[in-house]
């Protein structure tokens, strides 16, 4: 699955936002204040016929791609923790899957 580098980040919220099981309407305004309703709109129904497995795999082969500096990782990650606390708490699922990213990318 190719992905442009908008998309990519919006998978990777998608996928982290998506950790406790649902992702909350602040989550989704988080995400819309870092990318456009038609980029958000794709990659939801994209996202939504992924496992977690494919997620991973689709992350690991673009991050190369599209992170190549630590400013990019950090700036990724800045806005994934933007997206989970949203909702105004960060669950202990979330912290623990925003650290699995980290280790990831």
């Amino acid at each position: 699955m190719g992905l442009s580098k908008e998309e990519f980040k919006v998978l990777v919220m998608l996928y982290v936002a998506n950790s406790d099981g649902r992702v909350s309407l602040d989550e989704v305004h988080a995400m819309l204040e870092r990318t456009s309703p038609k980029v958000y709109a794709e990659m939801k129904i994209r996202f939504a016929k992924m496992n977690d497995v494919e997620v991973l795999q689709c992350i690991e082969e673009h991050k190369n791609r599209y992170l190549t500096t630590d400013a990019d990782r950090q700036e990724l990650l800045s806005d994934l923790k933007a997206v989970v606390e949203a909702d105004g708490k960060l669950l202990p699922v979330e912290e623990y899957l925003l650290l699995g990213v980290e280790e990831v990318i």
